[in-house]
């Protein structure tokens, strides 16, 4: 981005991020898409939707919809533990069996598991058995053994998961729409899926619960997801600048994608800048969340349809943020 967005500016990105997020909506047929970004070195911030929040009502999309955030949640869940190893009362390279004395798996390798491994998902369990060891530190990823995330910090902050990010997180930052949710929320925009017969229908709704709320519960909305942003990019409130380049630090490749594994953020490369955030996909959602350290960049996708190409959305977000 350059030096200075003068008004004018602001306004032709504003305009052309409108018709970008209204293109997609046609072009991959979806029932609608919301969308927040921003430079924090601009004082520039977009926020708009378009589509359906409810097809079968015809009810219009609004920037201010709760979605099921899904795998988003897992960077809340790191910020969580990178707070308690500021306090002590955890270390990354704690063995799990240690915190939690019954094991997720029977199996003798467990003793080797750390909470890094769970965080950069190289602990080798995948639905609930080894398909390497941990020692190979190699890219498995895993929402089952992350969640196991969510139980050790009930462990060592004697708080319940969901009330230790909601009170010591969420509250914080006035993000007071959000929730890290253990039981559906009556507001959420539901998700859609299509049938066999490419029409649109409602998909089977989350199974909110305690057991999955550190890897998928994360509910929110686009102006809250910025406030998430101006932590980790400007205020640097909740964990010291230097612990939050601990988070940033790259573990493992993921060969797939072309992207590194940090503590629970995905780092992406693009246009020459580095990316940290995370993609959110359960039945009925495509969420992304990225940041960028260098530019104060933020942005946040929100789709309510299965299959949305979320990857590439955020791509183009991304370049057009960049090109003023």
């Amino acid at each position: 981005m350059r030096n200075e967005l003068t008004p004018n500016m602001k306004n032709e990105l504003t305009a052309k991020l409108d018709k970008y997020i209204e293109d997609c909506v046609l072009y991959y047929d979806l029932p609608g898409l919301a969308v927040g970004a921003g430079s924090f070195v601009h004082d520039y911030e977009y926020k708009g939707a378009t589509g359906y929040r409810n097809v079968e009502a015809k009810e219009r999309l609004t920037t201010d919809a709760i979605f099921h955030m899904a795998s988003v949640s897992k960077v809340f869940t790191s910020t969580a533990i990178m707070m308690l190893v500021e306090q002590g009362k955890i270390k990354l390279d704690d063995k799990m069996i240690d915190i939690l004395p019954k094991p997720s798996i029977d199996d003798k390798r467990y003793k080797e598991v750390t909470v890094k491994h769970v965080l950069t998902h190289t602990s080798g369990i995948f639905e609930s058995k080894f398909i390497h060891n941990p020692e190979d530190k190699r890219f498995l990823y895993s929402d089952l053994e992350f969640d196991t995330l969510g139980t050790a910090i009930g462990v060592v902050s004697g708080m319940p998961f969901n009330e230790y990010v909601n009170k010591n997180i969420l509250a914080p930052l006035n993000m007071n729409d959000s929730e890290i949710a253990i039981t559906l929320r009556p507001n959420l925009v539901p998700g859609y899926e299509k049938d066999e017969k490419n029409r649109m229908v409602l998909a089977e709704p989350f199974d909110y619960c305690l057991q999955f709320a550190s890897s998928s519960t994360l509910t929110s909305h686009v102006s809250d997801m910025k406030k998430f942003a101006e932590e980790v990019l400007v205020n640097k409130t909740l964990i010291s600048p230097g612990t939050y380049e601990i988070a940033f630090t790259e573990h493992v490749p993921i060969p797939d994608i072309g992207q590194q594994m940090c503590i629970s953020w995905f780092k992406n490369q693009q246009a020459g800048y580095d990316l940290y955030g995370h993609i959110g996909s359960d039945p009925g959602y495509r969420i992304g969340f990225w940041c960028c350290p260098e530019l104060k960049v933020h942005f946040t996708v929100m789709s309510n349809i299965t299959k949305t190409p979320i990857r590439r959305i955020c791509e183009e977000i991304f370049d057009i943020l960049i090109s003023y």
